[in-house]
């Protein structure tokens, strides 16, 4: 289905794909972007020194195609792939998407035609490994394959409306995909280096640097296929606690600049720490990091506990956080119980 045809301008957009292991699902990311209905275009391959052949893969699909540029260096994770990519891209605009997910032939197009803002989003759709989707709360639905309905509307948000929405995860989240970023928004923000979940360290900057208004389409454009291998879905090391120390730092500069949004940012607090309790849970310590694994722990639970009314009595708190809130006051067995279960039926 086609929703847009008229390009406003043909900026020179600079599609960065950080590539690491991910040799099995590269063809399809790379065919989803050279698929796109918008002519102007590069895509930019960062190997991040990727063990499984990737790297050698990228040159493959550079030679086939013009537009597609490869920078190989030395595993240093996504943080350092991303800002290394920025450095030579040669778009107006930028845009990220990652090695494992795939984009609709119409993203750029769409992004593109949307109003002149510094970063432009879109909605996605979560793709499970068996092939099943669904979009996510606040975007549009998907019905028998097309999007519906066929007109929708764009919006424009102020730029405290957007940081709400995308706190709360409605129609978008704090993911650097799925957005369309002017080049000079990195002149002074880069991507964390050396943190796992770096997104939440960046994202909020990037559109707090706009003078006004953030542009959005609720068309779920972006194809986040889950994976077992993600961040998220690995197993729980203290490296993890990165969502913490990101989150908060988020949190006090949103504070600080919106104070009218503390409640929400109160939420995402909470939020952050549920995420690690309910890993920490379900892992298996070892000898030698049993008593730092329980301190950090309980540290995590007593500030659940101490500030639990900022889930229970907030009518934006999701049902996910409010049943860890829930669970959590029964105690630890009760906890680990409900989200074994979780973990099992989601």
């Amino acid at each position: 289905m086609r929703f847009r045809t008229v390009f406003k301008k043909l900026d020179l957009v600079s599609v960065i794909v950080p590539v690491y292991n991910t040799k099995s699902t590269l063809e399809r990311c790379v065919n989803s972007i050279l698929w796109q209905t918008y002519p102007n275009f590069e895509i930019i391959l960062v190997d991040d020194g990727s063990p499984d052949g990737a790297g050698e893969l990228c040159d493959q699909l550079a030679k086939q195609h013009q537009n597609i540029r490869v920078l190989h260096q030395k595993n240093a994770g996504l943080s350092v792939a991303r800002n290394a990519g920025i450095k030579i891209a040669q778009g107006e605009y930028i845009t990220f998407v990652d090695s494992d997910d795939a984009i609709y032939p119409d993203m750029l197009a769409e992004l593109s035609s949307l109003r002149n803002d510094p970063v432009r989003v879109c909605s996605f759709t979560e793709v499970a490994p068996n092939g099943k989707r669904h979009a996510i709360p606040g975007a549009v639905s998907w019905e028998k394959g097309c999007i519906m309905p066929s007109e929708v509307e764009r919006q424009s948000f102020t730029v405290e409306d957007c940081l709400r929405y995308m706190l709360l995860e409605q129609g978008f989240t704090m993911s650097a995909c799925g957005k369309l970023y002017h080049r000079d928004l990195f002149k002074t923000v880069q991507f964390p280096v050396g943190k796992l979940y770096e997104d939440v360290g960046t994202t909020y900057r990037l559109v707090m640097q706009c003078p006004q208004y953030v542009s959005f389409s609720p068309v779920p454009i972006y194809y986040y296929h889950q994976n077992a291998g993600s961040i998220i879905h690995q197993n729980f090391n203290f490296h993890k606690l990165d969502l913490i120390e990101l989150t908060d730092q988020m949190c006090d500069d949103i504070d600080a600049k919106f104070p009218n949004l503390q409640n929400v940012t109160n939420l995402r607090r909470m939020h952050a720490r549920f995420s690690i309790l309910r890993q920490m849970v379900l892992a298996k310590p070892t000898p030698e990091n049993q008593v730092k694994f329980q301190q950090v722990e309980q540290g995590i639970t007593s500030y659940l506990l101490q500030h639990k009314n900022w889930v229970l009595h907030c009518p934006d708190a999701n049902r996910r956080d409010r049943l860890a809130m829930r669970s959590l006051l029964l105690g630890r067995p009760v906890f680990k119980l409900a989200w074994k279960l979780y973990n099992q039926f989601r």
